[in-house]
């Protein structure tokens, strides 16, 4: 990508890296991108603070689109 030789489709969040490796951002407007996650854990385990707030904020993301 820096050397001009190709082409990705990156997160918007992926931006703040524009400047430091001289590559530019053009949006798509179609076809949209979709993409899936999940969680996965252990019955006998819970998930960490930290996973249950990533966990929680795709179920909201998840219902706001």
């Amino acid at each position: 990508m820096g050397a001009g030789l190709g082409v990705a489709m990156v997160p918007d969040c992926a931006r703040s890296f524009a400047a430091h490796f001289g590559i530019r951002f053009l949006a798509l407007r179609a076809p949209a991108l979709k993409r899936e996650f999940f969680v996965y854990q252990r019955r006998s385990l819970a998930l960490s603070p930290a996973a249950q707030a990533f966990a929680q904020m795709l179920r909201t993301q998840a219902r706001e689109r």
